[in-house]
């Protein structure tokens, strides 16, 4: 199963968490609903995603999903 991935950006997003959120979802229509809704938001591939983890999370991609932050 592919998963799919967006950064949110939005103010209430980056005030309520201290910095922008990754999002994951299981269906592409899913995602790019998402990110057309969204202004403040941006398609993301795995790599980013994990990057990103690592840089806001201090964990993997695959530990920030066991620990529900994603």
């Amino acid at each position: 199963m592919t998963t799919f991935y967006a950064i949110d950006r939005s103010p209430d997003v980056v005030s309520g968490r201290g910095h922008p959120a990754i999002m994951a979802w299981h269906q592409r229509e899913a995602r790019d609903g998402f990110v057309q809704a969204t202004s403040a938001s941006h398609k993301a591939t795995k790599k980013e995603a994990d990057v990103l983890c690592k840089e806001w999370y201090k964990v993997t991609l695959i530990k920030a999903f066991k620990k529900g932050l994603i």
